[in-house]
């Protein structure tokens, strides 16, 4: 989705890459991997998309359709 995106000259970021138990500040302390389970899964699925107050309806139509072609939707 993220290349789709990009191809169509949509700006799309993901803004939190490592959940907050995988950042530096929390480096020394000891945590099993599944001790956070929906913070991994949230960190490998969301996506940020543009959303602004200058968004032209024009342009919202357009992520809208490169998201379903993206998505097969």
């Amino acid at each position: 989705l993220q290349e789709d995106l990009k191809k169509a000259g949509i700006p799309a970021m993901i803004y939190y890459a490592k959940p907050m138990h995988k950042q530096t500040a929390f480096a020394d302390m000891v945590f099993d991997e599944e001790d956070f389970p929906v913070s991994n899964y949230i960190c490998d699925r969301v996506l940020s998309l543009p959303i602004h107050p200058y968004l032209t309806e024009e342009e919202q139509e357009r992520v809208i359709a490169v998201v379903g072609r993206s998505l097969n939707l």
